[in-house]
């Protein structure tokens, strides 16, 4: 006979081993998806499986059209059109580049630069670069993704950073190392031809983390040899300088009066940019910019040695060996494509010291732009006359003859200012090619203009959710699921928009609306009750709530950061246009919003005024500090002298308190003149290297400032003024156990799955169909309970109910879960 407690023992691993299948199985899926947003929420439900299904069919090829419009349905044949299109476009059509890059460029790299470049990487360096890499990507040919090597590095480190050293050390890559399998992505609903197609690379680990070695890098070094005109991947610059000073400028060709000198901005669009990229052209700007040869040999090696396949259908088929162009996929791609944009910028500079391509300048005291550059997007700002067209034409030409680059002049635009005469728009178009006008479309995914009516920039961003949340993918997702898209996806759509721009009032109630339209699972076919109020929603989950953004508080605090980035770096290019533009008389902090401010210089002041009532300022020589009329006693809170203060006194500047010789400050002197705040004074420490006073941000440790932490204040500041307010009593049992709920540790923190924890939630919010909610909804309904007839509120549901009783309150109990025990029920 088999014992009791070997059959418990039985029971048990098995159940383990049932669990451990499921969660192999929920992985694989969870894969297959390539869902990265959804780390939480949902577990093996068939939206994994659907969103799978989605990929299959999407990357299907059944049919091609070639290049001699022929219709293609031979999976053999699709294979010959994909890699015969490939071959064509990655071999070299190699021209003479040296002296387009002389002149453009100078010697930028130090011995210092290149000593730190080229050190062979230690084993923590090694480290470093593979745990950088995402664990849920795509693997390469090798089949290993980084997940792999990161799971196991205990196991594979010696191995692989024996490997990768010694590629640092021979200088020269295995080709099985540098072979990389493309992925075919649609750029358009219905693709028919291969340039309809974005290939995506799919490269090994091994060559990744070499790939992350020298990129990491390379960032530091990028802000020294990248000029200013370059925003894209360069640390401490942002997309949003070139949003907003390309909105400026095209604000000005609109409201431009001249007709004689009229103006115009050019936008460009380059074909298939990172694959015409020439590698003599990359490794002629190497040379030029002082990078060593060791260096050079590194990068070469990199973009030499790859081979590539496609996957068509599931396999890896045809064989491409390219002589020229980039990959999309490595990490190494766009940092290469803008050393090389360097050329055209540096043209364009040129151009501009000798004046004949001059540039716009948005006011009097504002500098001249004639070029932006973000990646592969650029826009060109120029006179309209023939002799800058010309001027253009020649420095485009030489920038493609020299790089392999391609102006795409179908998808380029020409916006003229606002009296510029047909005859010189017509001649312009004729001289560079360009057919379309702009001033309508989109600039960095943006809209390059618009007036007083601020629809169109919302109208955007609401369709793209509504479009998102409405696939047929998403609406079988859990409740759960949907709150993590929400969050990672949904949300973050208008972020972008929001960084740049302040959204009119009207346009985030039309933005919350499709996100809790989302989340409480509706569609226009069949809309369903929202039982919760957005203003509940957006508390924090400690406060009852589920966490999502206020969009206006965030918008403010977005905006303030851009303000702080004009406040702190004034020399950069965004602030020397505006500051010169709008406050050149009075300091950026105080100067008054006229009413022909551009939209965008109007969010700033917005953020500027979030910023204001949060500064403080650190002491360094205290000359510029002003001892009564600035806040100063403190780095956590504005706080400054009360006063009065007398005669002698009153134009004192808080480095009279500091000894010149020691750095310390004078204690007999703020006993004179400040006795009551010593002790606060001596805590604040001058700096002793006598530098200057700087602007810092209140509520954060290191005082610079973060969208985190001005969000976080205006959700302070609002709640503040909330309490202000008389407050009703809590009535009543429920409205009692919400105020002191605590929801972190007792909903949020319980030990189960996320579906239980919003259905607990939900009831906790009274936002389940029971009777007595739907008749407070004044739905006709009957209140009472169906299994044994008396009134059907949500306690009652859940622990009066026998039914209830007998199934659900023993689950609850078996969590340790107290949240809903009603009083008097033990």
């Amino acid at each position: 006979m088999v014992s009791p407690l070997s059959n418990q023992n039985l029971i048990s691993e098995i159940n383990n081993e049932q669990q451990a299948a499921y969660r192999a199985e929920e992985s694989f899926w969870k894969q297959r998806s390539r869902q990265l947003w959804l780390a939480l929420g949902d577990k093996n439900t068939e939206y994994f499986h659907a969103a799978a299904k989605g990929r299959k069919t999407i990357n299907k090829f059944s049919v091609i059209v070639d290049e001699e419009n022929n219709v293609v349905y031979e999976e053999e044949k699709i294979t010959k059109v994909i890699t015969d299109f490939y071959t064509d476009l990655f071999t070299s059509q190699e021209g003479e580049c040296h002296e387009t890059v002389w002149k453009a460029l100078e010697p930028r790299i130090t011995e210092e630069m290149n000593e730190k470049l080229t050190q062979t990487p230690t084993a923590e360096e090694v480290r470093e670069a593979c745990f950088s890499i995402h664990p849920g990507k795509a693997p390469g040919p090798d089949g290993f993704s980084a997940c792999f090597f990161q799971s196991n590095w205990s196991v594979v480190k010696e191995k692989v950073t024996a490997e990768i050293q010694e590629f640092f050390t021979s200088r020269t890559l295995p080709l099985h190392i540098n072979a990389t399998h493309v992925r075919l992505i649609p750029k358009i609903t219905s693709p028919k031809r291969v340039a309809d197609y974005r290939p995506i690379a799919l490269c090994n680990v091994y060559f990744k983390i070499i790939s992350k070695i020298l990129t990491l890098r390379l960032q530091p070094v990028l802000n020294e040899i990248v000029t200013e005109n370059q925003s894209a991947f360069v640390p401490q610059r942002a997309i949003s300088d070139n949003v907003l000073i390309t909105h400026e400028t095209l604000l000005y060709l609109k409201t431009s009066k001249a007709k004689v000198r009229c103006y115009m901005a050019v936008k460009t669009d380059m074909s298939k940019a990172y694959d015409r990229i020439e590698w003599n052209f990359v490794k002629k700007i190497m040379e030029r910019l002082g990078f060593s040869t060791k260096w050079i040999q590194w990068i070469m090696q990199c973009l030499t040695t790859v081979t590539y396949c496609y996957l068509i259908n599931g396999s890896a088929q045809g064989h491409v060996t390219p002589s020229r162009g980039l990959r999309q996929g490595d990490p190494l791609s766009p940092y290469v494509f803008i050393l090389c944009s360097e050329v055209l910028s540096g043209l364009c500079n040129k151009a501009q010291q000798e004046g004949t391509l001059p540039g716009i300048r948005v006011a009097t005291r504002s500098p001249r732009v004639n070029h932006l550059l973000f990646a592969d997007d650029t826009m060109f700002f120029c006179r309209s006359d023939t002799k800058s067209c010309i001027e253009l034409m020649k420095i485009i030409h030489k920038y493609e003859a020299a790089s392999g680059q391609k102006i795409n002049k179908a998808k380029s635009a020409i916006t003229f200012s606002s009296k510029t005469n047909n005859t010189v728009k017509r001649d312009a178009k004729a001289i560079l090619g360009i057919q379309k006008e702009g001033g309508l479309g989109k600039y960095l995914g943006l809209l390059e203009h618009f007036g007083r009516k601020k629809k169109d920039l919302v109208s955007l961003i609401v369709d793209r959710i509504r479009q998102k949340a409405h696939s047929w993918t998403s609406r079988q997702l859990s409740q759960a699921g949907r709150l993590i898209m929400l969050k990672s996806v949904l949300a973050a759509m208008p972020t972008y928009t929001m960084t740049c721009f302040k959204l009119p009032a009207s346009m985030y109630k039309r933005i919350q609306s499709a996100l809790t339209r989302f989340w409480w699972d509706g569609n226009e076919e069949n809309k369903k009750m929202c039982w919760i109020s957005w203003t509940k929603m957006v508390k924090s989950k400690r406060d009852g709530g589920l966490g999502f953004r206020d969009l206006q508080h965030f918008n403010d605090a977005l905006l303030a950061k851009l303000s702080w980035r004009i406040l702190t770096k004034p020399s950069c290019l965004l602030a020397r246009v505006l500051l010169n533009k709008y406050c050149h008389e009075t300091d950026f902090l105080e100067c008054e919003v006229s009413s022909t401010a551009s939209h965008g210089w109007r969010g700033l002041c917005i953020g500027r005024d979030v910023l204001k009532a949060n500064l403080g300022k650190a002491i360094g020589d205290g000359e510029s500090r002003s001892f009564w009329r600035e806040p100063w006693l403190s780095l956590d809170q504005q706080c400054r002298p009360l006063g009065p203060p007398t005669e002698s006194t009153q134009d004192l500047s808080v480095a009279s308190l500091i000894e010149p010789e020691t750095g310390e400050c004078d204690k007999e002197k703020i006993r004179q003149i400040l006795p009551v705040h010593e002790a606060q004074i001596l805590e604040l420490h001058p700096s002793k290297r006598g530098g200057i006073d700087k602007i810092i941000w209140v509520h954060t440790e290191d005082g610079t400032y973060t969208a985190k932490s001005g969000y976080y204040e205006r959700l302070k500041a609002e709640d503040e003024l909330n309490m202000m307010e008389p407050q009703p009593e809590p009535e009543g049992h429920q409205d009692h156990l919400l105020t002191n709920l605590k929801w972190n540790e007792e909903i949020w923190k319980v030990h189960t799955g996320q579906k239980p924890k919003k259905f607990m939630w939900k009831a906790m919010r009274e936002a389940l169909a029971v009777g007595e909610n739907l008749r407070s909804r004044n739905i006709n309904t009957t209140a009472r309970c169906p299994h044994c007839g008396e009134e059907e509120t949500t306690a009652h549901l859940l622990f009066r109910c026998d039914f209830a009783q007998q199934d659900l309150f023993p689950a609850l109990k078996s969590l340790n879960h107290k949240t809903f025990k009603p009083q008097g029920m033990d």
